[in-house]
């Protein structure tokens, strides 16, 4: 149905992650177990949507157990390393394809946001439609001028659209304000290994207040770009 597999080289300090590949087909069953860790709202959806939640839910709670000790405040003297977690300590994030997923998280007085996506790379047909819809003229600028030899165009783009969508998700435990695609710019750093800087478009509020030099980090692994950015406390 599901199984974990190695996580993308995303990693962040103090950002405890969890990745799985979901193997599922519309034949496999679900146990009791499964079933009631499911919400309301998927009670009667397909049984791929439902895996998909199981999936993220595996993985949430497989992250949480990774970071028990420093999640729940323990010292590494401590005899026991199962106290509970306050979960109103922790941010979280969870992102998933139809054949993957993964979850991260860290503790609230380290960092005020956190988000990660994965993103199959996209095929020749949606990447000409994202291309000037979600792109600013800067990045399309950048494709051409600096990145072309390091990207596909496809692949270009997948990063794009995941990378946003990691920031939008970092950015919503901060601010309830909607974010477009090109209130975004994103600028790949290859120098620097996997990463990529950002800047935000001056009719996003608050956006003075972030961090200066903030940067994500992204991985291409699995068929998918996987790209996380955490929003460190001053």
């Amino acid at each position: 149905m599901y199984t974990s597999i190695l996580n993308p080289d995303i990693a962040q300090p103090g950002v405890y992650q969890k990745s799985a590949l979901i193997i599922a087909t519309d034949a496999d069953f679900l146990s009791k177990k499964q079933i009631k860790r499911l919400p309301g709202h998927l009670a009667n959806a397909p049984r791929r949507k439902k895996i998909q939640y199981l999936a993220g839910d595996f993985c949430m709670r497989e992250a949480l157990d990774a970071g028990q000790q420093e999640l729940s405040g323990i010292s590494e003297s401590a005899e026991c390393c199962h106290d509970p977690i306050d979960r109103s300590q922790v941010i979280s994030s969870v992102s998933h394809t139809s054949t993957f997923v993964t979850a991260a998280v860290a503790k609230r007085d380290r960092y005020i946001g956190i988000g990660v996506n994965s993103q199959k790379i996209f095929n020749d047909t949606c990447r000409r439609k994202l291309w000037s819809f979600m792109l600013t003229k800067q990045e399309i600028a950048n494709f051409h001028w600096i990145s072309k030899s390091a990207f596909s165009k496809n692949a270009y783009v997948s990063l794009m659209f995941s990378g946003k969508e990691a920031i939008v998700k970092a950015l919503t435990h901060t601010s309830n304000q909607l974010i477009r695609y090109q209130d975004i710019e994103i600028k790949p750093r290859l120098s620097t290994g996997q990463h990529f800087t950002f800047s935000l478009a001056p009719r996003v509020k608050h956006r003075e207040t972030l961090p200066q030099n903030l940067a994500g980090s992204f991985d291409f692994r699995y068929g998918h770009v996987h790209t996380v950015l955490v929003i460190p406390k001053d």
